[in-house]
């Protein structure tokens, strides 16, 4: 308890709250003296003498407090050393502007007053540049003009074009954009928080006050991404509360890189499918057109296309007599199918619902013109050699509720991501996959409404004992 730079800690903390009076009063104070030449200013000079003390004497401790603050070193750089340089400054002429406003209520001296307006000037300016600097150093540099550019654009930007550069690494191309929005604010150059920094890979695997951001023997166990997964209403949860939250497909970029090793050289290309640019690129794809998708088929249609899978082999009919929507299943004498039957199914669109190719090989088929099943809500892809890259197909049907991976080996620990971001997903199978007992248990914290089997041993997450294949039915 007798611990100094306990007591300077924790005094600091009231540095956000005490900055505020200074602020206000010094302001208050030039806009009294602004009025003085019209007739109700003269009423207010006055208090102007004890507003210039209030001022002076908060700002005095606003300066002390936002030492003790930086002394705590959660703030460093170029922006801090000015900053505090500029409110000790500030809290100097504030003293002084009270004592010359004091002295010219006792008497009257040409110089006297044009030093003392000289002051007042002066004192505002640097105020507003010392602001302007705190402000970027809680919220980011560029927070007080970020947007008045645009605010006046009067013709319409264009769009900006990132261009990859192909020695650029997964880390720099895919998680640095991430941390550098969501994250480098609080835990960078100018400000740490929990003496923790997240701009550099070497800051990343030092950590911080409570231990390394970065778990490199169990990636997936990172406290990177476990804050990141706690729920909202935590205290330790990464944003914390106010600031914008990762989005799904930012999260599951994160996981991604973590699940192939956290490995800062790791190649661009082992991530050039990255959640994030995927889900981007479908949303901009749907905008404009879902793939060809027709708005709507006629029952004749329909029923043809029916009539030609049935033909070739497959179980395709109307989910009721009152419905256009549609469920289409393999049947049990047709082990293989092609690209033809592929493409059937894609042209009945937005009508099929439900989509069972169980016990088929997928694993050499063109599985684009699926993408036009815009309303699937029900996908059962056991057993038919899916990989990571069929996970990644999956994206492009936003409305899957139902989803069947089961006896897919080559389906990974880095489609636990991309699984994420799906919205609507509500039950997924992933029994005798390669997917870890640690990732699934991540991606259930991730999308809490999930509910996940994992293996006919033990779920991370259900509400029922059926089996994939039954449920399926």
């Amino acid at each position: 308890m007798n611990d100094p730079s306990l007591w300077m800690s924790l005094l600091g903390r009231f540095h956000p709250i005490v900055l505020h009076f200074p602020i206000a009063l010094i302001l208050l104070a030039a806009l009294f003296e602004l009025c003085r030449p019209f007739r109700f200013g003269k009423s207010l000079q006055p208090a102007t003498s004890i507003i210039w003390f209030l001022a002076a004497l908060s700002a005095v401790f606003a300066a002390i407090f936002g030492w003790f603050l930086a002394s705590g070193g959660e703030y460093s750089g170029d922006l801090l050393e000015r900053h505090r340089w500029l409110g000790t400054i500030v809290a100097g002429l504030a003293v002084v502007c009270w004592s010359l406003k004091w002295l010219s209520t006792k008497r009257e001296s040409r110089s006297l007053t044009l030093g003392y307006y000289s002051l007042v000037i002066i004192t505002v300016v640097l105020l507003t540049v010392a602001s302007h600097d705190g402000g970027s150093m809680t919220h980011g540099k560029g927070f007080l003009t970020e947007g008045w550019t645009d605010l006046f654009e009067t013709t319409e930007p264009e769009p900006e074009i990132v261009e990859v550069k192909p020695t650029e690494n997964a880390f720099e191309a895919h998680i640095v954009p991430i941390l550098e929005q969501h994250c480098v604010t609080c835990h960078g150059p100018d400000k740490s928080k929990g003496k923790l920094r997240l701009d550099t890979p070497e800051f990343m695997l030092a950590g911080g006050s409570e231990g390394p951001a970065l778990v490199v023997d169990l990636p997936l166990e990172s406290p990177l991404l476990g804050r990141i997964l706690l729920d909202e209403t935590d205290e330790d949860v990464m944003p914390p509360e106010g600031k914008k939250r990762l989005s799904p497909a930012e999260v599951a970029a994160i996981e991604e890189w973590l699940a192939l090793g956290a490995r800062f050289d790791l190649p661009s290309s082992a991530m050039e499918s990255s959640p994030v640019a995927v889900v981007e690129a479908v949303a901009e794809t749907e905008a404009i057109e879902i793939l060809g998708t027709e708005p709507g088929l006629s029952h004749e249609v329909i029923d043809g296309l029916l009539r030609e899978l049935e033909s070739a082999g497959f179980v395709a009919r109307f989910i009721s007599q009152e419905s256009m929507d549609v469920r289409i299943e393999v049947g049990l004498a047709r082990p293989t199918i092609d690209a033809r039957d592929i493409e059937l199914i894609g042209e009945l669109g937005d009508h099929v619902i439900d989509l069972d190719l169980s016990r088929t090989d997928l694993s050499d088929l063109p599985l684009e013109p699926l993408s036009r099943l815009s309303r699937l809500r029900r996908l059962n892809l056991s057993g038919t050699g899916s990989n990571d890259e069929v996970v990644l197909w999956a994206l492009r049907l936003p409305t899957l509720e139902y989803l069947n991976l089961y006896g897919n080996p080559d389906i990974s620990d880095a489609s636990v991501g991309l699984l994420a971001t799906l919205p609507d997903l509500k039950q997924l199978y992933l029994w005798q996959t390669k997917v870890s007992p640690d990732a699934a248990d991540l991606l259930v914290r991730a999308s809490p409404h999930l509910n996940l089997d994992l293996s006919s041993d033990h779920g991370v997450a259900g509400e029922s004992e059926s089996s994939p294949s039954k449920d399926a039915e």
